[in-house]
């Protein structure tokens, strides 16, 4: 979560007071910048697989779903 956390200040989303969830929700779901710097477009992506990770993880977790290793 904190890797999720720091990737989002970078990215302006500063509202720390919102869930990380609805955060990470509000950022992905912003158009992406084709002109923007690599170094951005770079972040979205980590943050967007940092939140599938997590996902991943609290559905195994806490609801008892496996992930599919092949």
């Amino acid at each position: 979560m904190h890797a999720l956390n720091d990737i989002l200040m970078k990215l302006g989303n500063e509202e720390t007071d919102v869930p990380l969830f609805l955060r990470t929700e509000e950022t992905l779901s912003q158009p992406w910048d084709l002109s923007a710097s690599d170094a951005i477009n770079e972040l979205r992506n980590q943050l967007f697989k940092h939140a599938a990770e997590l996902t991943a993880s609290i559905d195994q977790q806490f609801l008892g779903t496996r992930q599919n290793t092949e």
